[in-house]
């Protein structure tokens, strides 16, 4: 039996409960370890932890490193951990989720050892950090990555105008069909409610839905992490308007599927008002269970969202149109909201499964590396040549 390829996987969050970027990074590992050993670092959620751990299972290990108040030395830990994988075993690619600063360490890392690096492109990183303190190492890793996987077309068209000669390829998220299973609308007898979910952090539009969401009409259901910020956003509007406190309801963080499926249920329409967004798994997820789903017309709800087929989309720029928009889903018969949900499951199932993220991202990576080795012959000291070590086949569906 072929011995199986070494994948190192560079993330600051992984799992659920982390945020979107943590289970979009726990289900792609996912993908990958059905074909290679997968070595996870991450950062231990937990601030107080005092020691670095690791933990293995078949096919995956993963270790944590505890937080460092200097972000310098955290960055060199991480640039010295994935040179240390490298030198104590062949490793075939460096994998940085998120174009930050521990990608930027380990695309360093890789280079000094001739190994590929690929990059994923999330959206924060291309639509916030290219503006901030940390825009040179964002640049950077645009420039000499060998390959940059782009959650939406938006992300690759921008990274194409900024570097263009950037490797990019195209690969969206995918969501579970089966376990997004379709929610048909009922007749509702008391006003419409709609729900905002997830990290509900400035960038996610709340305070567009506390400005243009007529809370005599609607209600308004807050369902996830609210960051500090927005606390404060959402404690001032109920301070100045006490007569809605009953009008909004705030829900904490849900871990377990079915409290999740449960809290789509309850709303009419899910809100994505989103002033910049990657690709929402919130959204495929409303989708897949039949929800009308209200995003803004940006990143990944235009490669995913026709308005008023499977969806709705509004102009951020043009706030009214969001208030038109909004009352045109709330106010359809009941079937066509059954059609239009039902619509959009069958795209999501259709376009944006699991199952074809994975052969993506697979094939995506076997020929990165075909590419590699083909052009960097003396990286073989170092990466694991495809002619001894097992990889999938071009053509073929893995």
């Amino acid at each position: 039996m072929k011995k199986r390829q070494r994948l190192l996987f560079i993330t600051t969050r992984f799992g659920r409960g982390t945020g979107g970027l943590g289970v979009s990074a726990e289900r792609i590992v996912g993908y990958f370890r059905s074909h290679y050993d997968i070595h996870v670092l991450t950062l231990n959620p937990d601030p107080l932890e005092s020691e670095t751990t690791t933990a293995h299972t078949l096919g995956l290990t993963i270790s944590q490193l505890r937080p460092q108040r200097d972000s310098k030395l955290q960055l060199q830990q991480v640039n010295d951990w994935v040179c240390a994988q490298i030198v104590h075993e062949p490793v075939a690619c460096v994998l940085g989720f998120y174009l930050g600063p521990w990608s930027y360490a380990g695309l360093l890392a890789a280079r000094r050892f001739a190994v590929p690096f690929v990059g994923f492109a999330r959206g924060n990183d291309i639509d916030l950090d290219l503006f901030g303190e940390g825009a040179f190492q964002a640049q950077y890793l645009l420039a000499h990555a060998n390959r940059i996987f782009c959650v939406t077309t938006e992300l690759e068209q921008k990274i194409k105008g900024f570097v263009p000669k950037a490797s990019t390829w195209f690969i969206p998220n995918g969501v579970d069909p089966v376990q997004f299973p379709l929610l048909t609308a009922t007749p509702r007898q008391d006003d419409p409610i709609i729900g905002i979910f997830g990290d509900i952090k400035q960038k996610k539009g709340l305070s567009l839905l506390l400005e243009r969401l007529d809370l005599q009409t609607y209600q308004l259901r807050i369902v996830g992490t609210v960051r500090d910020d927005t606390a404060k956003l959402v404690h001032g509007f109920l301070s100045l308007h006490p007569d809605l406190v009953a009008r909004i309801t705030q829900v904490p963080f849900i871990k377990n599927l079915p409290d999740l499926l449960a809290e789509y249920a309850k709303c009419d329409v899910i809100c994505i008002p989103s002033c910049h967004e990657g690709m929402s798994n919130v959204m495929l997820e409303a989708m897949s269970c039949g929800k009308l789903v209200l995003a803004s017309n940006i990143g990944g709800a235009r490669d995913v969202i026709e308005s008023g087929k499977n969806g709705f989309l509004f102009n951020p720029a043009q706030p009214e149109t969001f208030d038109t928009q909004l009352h045109h889903a709330t106010t359809l018969a009941l079937h066509s909201k059954n059609n239009i949900g039902q619509t959009a499951r069958e795209h999501i199932a259709a376009c944006f499964n699991w199952e074809l993220e994975r052969t993506r991202y697979l094939q995506a990576l076997a020929a990165l590396q075909r590419e590699y080795l083909d052009k960097n012959p003396q990286a073989s000291d170092y990466t694991h040549a495809t002619s001894k070590f097992s990889a999938p086949a071009a053509d073929t569906l893995v």
